[in-house]
């Protein structure tokens, strides 16, 4: 019994480490030399337009969740909500399957009916992002399959009656899926804090639907404006780099590598982004080289250094504004 434990923790690390083996087999086979010299056209003005683009998108997922608190009565100061939304998205960068979202319980930690309240938040917000990421990835797919030989395009068509499917699935065991959460809850939780009649299943449920009933259509309209920022990012940093493809097409490719992503095969989807964006873009003419560059300058300016600065600068930003205000005010 321990051998088998043994031998099934040791395959569950090796699995994380296979995006680091996809991406060292693709870099292996790329020409670095073409990778380089793609390098030294970057147009610096695209790349600081894709910047701003990023930092809106950061704003804009910690004022959704922050609204999805709001739903539950556990609202943050809005800087809190940035802060702690920056550090998880730098987390979930570095780590498989998306851990870093953890660090969002963290402003919560003592206060065990607003952790629960957390935890719900947190499930929302990424339903949120996952059922965007799915439906316009397999409308985009659908929309290009011209591109695509005949045999995908069936497997395309295949997959979006699948996903209805499971989407119908869902409706019907709801309950089920709570259940789950929960069990996983009594994993992530201290027996202690999950004994309170405050972490009931019925407790649960209550928070999760105010969670997704109230204040619906400002979540979804922040969801959408957070998308559009992100494939403004990618699209603004494609044209830094020299990379032309279209708008829709390339924001397909976003989203399809972002799902990707979140199996934890890899850390923060090295190696999964970069295939994906070498495959899709492959099919439109565009280098290996070029694709490697954008996908792998995408995953680290997106989610390592643009977090990293935005939490060094957003503190100091947010001093300044307090004194310009507090000097127009006097």
């Amino acid at each position: 019994m321990n051998l088998l434990k043994t031998h099934t923790r040791a395959v569950g690390i090796a699995a994380r480490f296979l995006g680091v083996i996809l991406w060292i087999y693709i870099v292996s086979s790329l020409d670095l030399s073409r990778v380089f010299v793609a390098a030294q056209r970057i147009h610096w003005t695209w790349i600081i337009l894709t910047v701003l683009a990023v930092s809106v998108n950061i704003v804009l997922k910690a004022a959704r969740w922050n609204l999805l608190l709001a739903n539950v009565d556990a609202r943050l100061k809005f800087r809190d909500a940035v802060g702690t939304v920056i550090t998880s998205a730098f987390w979930s960068s570095v780590t498989p399957g998306r851990i870093g979202e953890l660090y969002r319980f963290r402003p919560f930690v003592g206060h065990p009916e607003r952790l629960l309240k957390a935890l719900v938040s947190v499930v929302v917000d990424r339903s949120y992002d996952v059922a965007l990421l799915v439906i316009w990835t397999l409308v985009g797919l659908m929309s290009f399959s011209n591109l695509l030989p005949l045999q995908e395009a069936r497997f395309y068509v295949l997959v979006l009656t699948a996903g209805s499917g499971i989407v119908c699935i869902i409706v019907l065991l709801w309950g089920r899926i709570v259940g789950l959460v929960e069990t996983v809850s009594l994993k992530v939780f201290p027996k202690s804090l999950l004994s309170d009649n405050r972490f009931s299943a019925t407790t649960f449920r209550s928070h999760l639907s105010l969670c997704f009933r109230r204040r619906r259509v400002r979540a979804l309209i922040i969801s959408f404006l957070a998308f559009f920022s992100s494939f403004i990012g990618v699209y603004w940093l494609a044209l830094g780099m020299g990379v032309h493809a279209p708008f829709l097409y390339l924001s397909v490719c976003y989203t399809l590598s972002a799902l990707v992503s979140l199996i934890p095969i890899s850390f923060g989807g090295l190696g999964t982004r970069e295939a994906v964006f070498i495959y899709y873009l492959g099919r439109i003419d565009i280098s290996a080289e070029s694709a490697l560059l954008l996908s792998f300058t995408q995953t680290v300016a997106f989610y390592i250094l643009l977090p990293a600065v935005f939490a060094v600068l957003f503190p100091a930003v947010l001093r300044v504004g307090r004194a310009l205000f507090a000097g127009a005010t006097d």
